[in-house]
């Protein structure tokens, strides 16, 4: 094992003075997307929220059952309808998980 490290750490390419560590991309563009999880009653779900940065409106594109009147558990038997867009709970920050903004031009 020792010996098979010290090949591999003689192989190595010597270290170069001029490689420049990767930059992160420091643009604040107009314009978001933000990939959101959260809680649900007894399932989780993932949404995006997307907009501009300068206004407070957000749209909300997400896939889950449509409406309140079919129980979404039968979706595990049958197919059910769906649709896009907020579902109860996607603006509620006490349910948010996760969060990943990422901002464009």
């Amino acid at each position: 094992m020792l010996r098979s490290w010290l090949l591999l750490r003689r192989s190595a390419p010597p270290a170069r003075s001029d490689v420049k560590p990767i930059q992160r991309a420091t643009a604040r563009g107009p314009y978001y997307v933000d990939f959101r999880a959260r809680t649900a009653a007894t399932y989780g779900h993932a949404f995006i929220w997307y907009g501009k940065t300068s206004e407070k409106e957000v749209e909300v594109a997400g896939l889950a059952p449509a409406g309140d009147t079919l129980p979404y558990i039968l979706g595990h038997i049958i197919f059910v309808p769906s649709e896009t867009g907020a579902s109860y709970g996607d603006l509620d920050e006490q349910y948010l998980t996760a969060s990943y903004r990422v901002l464009f031009e």
